[in-house]
């Protein structure tokens, strides 16, 4: 459980040296070293570029991240519980741990809603590989240690991501594709 917490939490500190970036610097920021949080404290990372988006949310704002997975998604996902909604960074997100037979297996999964970041703004920690899920393109990238997100565009300045943190980082896309599935249906068409 510890080295569970410890890969989100060192996940956490890369995502919120990223959201530190404000729109007048450029660049990505690099992840820190914490072992004390035990929960993700932002998600979206992006490469610091101004956003285009009137800040309305473009077709994002009417979405709640916790109901775009609905029971039957989380069921399917071994999910148990309806979600924890919260603020993480700049995303309107929501929650979950999956727990599996093994800790070492285990992870946590967000729903992360982004009103003003869009695909191209996802800076990735290797490759980035675009497909279409649905209506919408998307993009798979592993986004920081012990972390995979894959991101569904709604525009060209918002997107919903699932991302999943975990020990098992090569095993982490699967289940973040999984539950990107499920949550297009729930999606605006882009």
């Amino acid at each position: 459980m510890k080295r569970l917490i410890v890969l989100v939490s060192a996940f956490c500190a890369l995502l919120v040296g990223a959201a530190a970036c404000s729109s007048e610097t450029q660049g990505s920021a690099l992840p820190g070293r914490s072992t004390a949080i035990a929960e993700p404290t932002s998600v979206g990372q992006t490469t610091g570029a101004p956003s285009t988006s009137d800040g309305s949310g473009g077709g994002t704002s009417d979405l709640q991240a916790c109901d775009l997975l609905p029971a039957s998604a989380r069921s399917e996902l071994g999910i148990s519980d309806g979600g924890d909604d919260r603020q993480i960074g700049q995303a309107r997100a929501c929650y979950y741990r999956v727990r599996t037979d093994s800790l070492a297996t285990s992870y946590a999964l967000v729903v992360a809603i982004l009103d003003k970041q869009g695909l191209a703004d996802i800076v990735a920690r290797g490759e980035k590989v675009e497909s279409k899920i649905g209506s919408h393109d998307a993009v798979q990238a592993v986004r920081g240690p012990g972390g995979c997100a894959v991101s569904l565009g709604i525009t060209a300045d918002s997107r919903v991501d699932a991302q999943v943190t975990g020990d098992a980082e090569q095993d982490l896309c699967a289940p973040a594709m999984a539950a990107a599935k499920l949550i297009e249906p729930q999606l605006p068409q882009s």
